[in-house]
């Protein structure tokens, strides 16, 4: 059988119908979100969600020994704009707050976020007080609306084998087996584990999810711009990845990822102080390019079709498993944004 060979036109209109493709795709994975987030829960739940932050590991180890039984903590002024309030007398609960200052060069000059903002610097820490809401009074706050459940019956023919195709070519070994979370991706020793148990469509819709990770979390891929991760960002990002995918091949995963990327959405617009909008969009581009790698990937019909580049990165991917230029502190930054990251149906947890 002879193979097609692809002109520069051929070329040329794959790339402008996938382009194509893709805007629409996006532009109906955002639509999709935002209604959800429009509805009377998840309103609800973001006018409260909005005056309670994160806390870091350290915190969460402090607030566990002075309260082991803390379920959701904030400051004073917090739970007062919550409409709740501390009761007399309650003792707090003892954290540790960041000391921040602008951040600039040696010379001086500004460091600006891409948003054009300027970047700040944590220079140390002060004691800072919070207290769990078992020490308040007030009116019951909303609660974050229930997630998606998982898919149901069989995935498309072929879409498991060509995800895991995907996962293997990038140095990544796909096991199906015991799992705390619904999917999980080590980068230490390139494995992707989806939980064993699920209905073959949600444990495809899983695996496209850590898919997501392999390709645009990977501290090791020397192609990935050095960038500032957070739990909340990494999970949009993979999960949006995700729906794009599963929409290409005809599996309609909306239920499920539209209420996992509302969560998420909303954790790292707290995390990085932005709006859910400023959220689905910052990463656009970025989620764009990797599904677009994958879609080349997935239509190839030949050698002589435009993945030649992405051949190439994998196969530099393989050779080069630790690349000279990645910096050490870039790889920790990941690990640890990682550390307690899951592709979870339980959505968001401090």
């Amino acid at each position: 059988m002879m193979t097609k060979v692809w002109s520069d036109d051929d070329k040329a209109r794959f790339t402008a119908e996938r382009d194509e493709k893709l805007t629409q795709m996006q532009e109906q994975l955002a639509s999709g979100v935002q209604h959800l987030m429009a509805t009377d829960g998840w309103v609800a739940w973001l006018k409260i969600a909005r005056h309670f932050h994160t806390y870091s590991l350290n915190n969460q180890l402090l607030i566990s020994v002075q309260h082991p039984q803390a379920t959701q903590v904030a400051g004073y002024r917090a739970w007062q704009a919550s409409g709740r309030q501390v009761r007399r007398g309650e003792t707090g609960i003892r954290i540790l707050a960041p000391i921040t200052k602008p951040a600039t060069t040696e010379d001086g000059t500004p460091i600006l976020n891409q948003n054009g903002k300027q970047r700040r610097s944590i220079v140390g820490v002060k004691p800072a007080t919070v207290f769990d809401i078992s020490q308040t009074d007030g009116p019951s706050l909303a609660q974050q609306p229930s997630q998606g459940r998982p898919l149901q019956g069989q995935a498309p023919e072929g879409m498991w084998d060509n995800l895991h195709q995907y996962a293997t070519q990038a140095g990544f070994s796909v096991t199906i087996g015991a799992c705390q979370a619904e999917g999980m991706t080590d980068f230490r020793d390139r494995s992707v584990t989806i939980r064993d148990g699920f209905e073959q469509a949600h444990a495809t819709t899983v695996l496209a999810h850590e898919v997501g990770h392999v390709t645009m979390h990977n501290p090791q891929d020397a192609h990935e711009p050095a960038r500032d991760y957070c739990r909340g960002m990494i999970e949009v990002e993979a999960e949006s990845f995700a729906w794009l995918v599963n929409d290409d091949w005809g599996l309609d995963s909306s239920t499920d990822s539209f209420a996992y990327l509302a969560g998420w959405t909303t954790q790292a617009a707290k995390q990085q102080h932005k709006t859910p909008t400023e959220i689905l969009t910052a990463s656009a581009e970025r989620i764009r390019g990797a599904v677009a790698r994958y879609l080349t990937f997935r239509h190839e019909p030949g050698p002589d079709h435009p993945s030649a580049a992405l051949r190439e990165q994998i196969n530099y991917s393989l050779t080069h498993t630790t690349p000279p230029t990645t910096p050490a502190s870039r790889t920790l930054r990941i690990h640890a944004a990682l550390q307690s990251r899951h592709r979870n149906a339980a959505g968001p947890t401090r």
